[in-house]
């Protein structure tokens, strides 16, 4: 839930069952699309449908590095259908496509893999990123991030 304060109003982000184009949120996020639902005094007012793209040549990064023994895990705090949709999209297996995880999370799971003895690389653009990138044995950062994921990082990707 995200609450903010206007004056004289409360703005809430809800999911609710609404329909954009004839199309129910659950068919926009099986697409998918993140949802976010705008809502002004207890009035629904509208909502995003936003969706992540993969930056050109991930697909080929994440097969070379399967082909090559490396463990590929998508760890993020995005929705289950719109991780499954991207994973899917590149090629990863679903089982390695983890959903909805706080910044707790992602440390908890490189914590895991290095107790396992593994050597954990974290790639990650973000805020909530930046406590696991410095955590990961080796964090890398892209170049569109935010400043304390670049901070954080030992390795930061400038294209």
């Amino acid at each position: 839930w995200l609450d903010g304060e206007a004056p004289g109003t409360t703005l809430k982000a809800l999911r609710k069952v609404v329909t954009s184009q004839g199309r129910t949120c659950q068919e926009l996020e099986k697409e998918g699309m993140s949802l976010i639902f705008v809502e002004i005094d207890d009035q629904p007012r509208g909502f995003f449908a936003l969706s992540d793209r993969p930056k050109p040549h991930v697909e080929c990064v994440i097969q070379g590095c399967q082909q090559r023994g490396v463990e590929v895990i998508m760890c993020s705090g995005d929705s289950r259908a719109a991780v499954q949709s991207l994973g899917a999209t590149l090629g990863m297996d679903p089982r390695r496509c983890l959903s909805r995880q706080t910044p707790e999370m992602k440390c908890e799971l490189i914590d895991s893999l290095q107790k396992e003895g593994k050597v954990v690389a974290f790639v990650g653009d973000g805020v909530n990123d930046s406590i696991a990138l410095a955590q990961a044995d080796v964090g890398i950062a892209v170049n569109e991030g935010t400043s304390i994921a670049v901070e954080a990082a030992d390795v930061v990707l400038m294209r």
